[in-house]
């Protein structure tokens, strides 16, 4: 069997397959993934009102392609779209690595004598190294996410003691985002492992609340958020510039201009 064939990747999540339409594996994990499209575009405008660097544009036209991955691998469940599907995740975690490594040029340890464009090509390295370990064995793609994603929230946290920012606010949108991140990890691990236990009650409650379409909005305004909270900590010449705000009700954390108007 092809890797692109349909039914070829050996994860099947709960939801039951091609009830909905011929065509679509799972139909609401399918179209759950539409999230990410606004999103990304969104913070590639916001990116370009502020004039930031290439780099920083990066993580959030990951956004979309991650949607666009996932919509394939679940509207076909093959071997192929999964890896597309874990491996856009994975640069887009590592695009936000390469801000953050980028800010530790010419400063102590590794990067004092790295340039910036020796830090980007790092990065790109990196990325194709595990992409190439993810595609061998695709086992590994999980915990090479979950690592990368702390790494990220750990990186941000010495940055934000680094530049001393501990404001009501500031300490308030970290909180709402960690409960936030962590409940969506919750969310995804009893998916997987209600998808694969034989206590037939957990697999259909678990089908019948829809989890993983859950978590695909979820890490997605996650994501979003995280993005945006980092771009802000990795700025600092631009701090007087910009700032982080609630929007949409409290839901997502954007960057802004200071003197910009908001409509919603």
């Amino acid at each position: 069997m092809s890797s692109w064939s349909r039914n070829s990747s050996p994860i099947d999540w709960c939801e039951e397959n091609y009830v909905w339409h011929s065509s679509i594996a799972e139909f609401f994990n399918t179209f759950s993934n539409f999230i990410f499209f606004p999103l990304g575009f969104w913070g590639l405008y916001q990116i370009h009102l502020l004039k930031l660097p290439i780099r920083f544009y990066l993580p959030y036209l990951m956004l979309p392609i991650i949607g666009l991955g996932s919509i394939y691998f679940h509207s076909t469940l093959s071997f192929a779209g999964q890896l597309i599907d874990e491996l856009s995740i994975l640069w887009a975690i590592n695009f936000c690595l390469m801000f953050q490594f980028a800010d530790r040029c010419g400063k102590k340890g590794f990067f004092l004598h790295l340039s910036i464009n020796q830090v980007y090509l790092l990065v790109i390295m990196i990325g194709f190294l595990l992409s190439w370990l993810g595609i061998l064995m695709p086992i590994l793609n999980a915990p090479f996410l979950f690592i990368f994603a702390i790494l990220n929230i750990h990186l941000l946290r010495q940055k934000q003691i680094q530049i001393s920012i501990f404001s009501k606010k500031y300490n308030l949108i970290i909180k709402t985002q960690l409960i936030l991140f962590f409940f969506t990890l919750f969310i995804w691990v009893i998916d997987r492992i209600a998808c694969y236990t034989h206590i037939e009650t957990i697999g259909l409650i678990v089908r019948f609340l829809k989890l993983h379409s859950i978590f695909h909005i979820l890490i997605a305004i996650s994501g979003f958020s995280g993005i945006s909270i980092g771009i802000y900590l990795y700025r600092p010449d631009k701090r007087n510039d910009f700032d982080i705000e609630f929007g949409f009700g409290g839901l997502l954390i954007h960057v802004i201009q200071v003197k910009q108007i908001l409509l919603y």
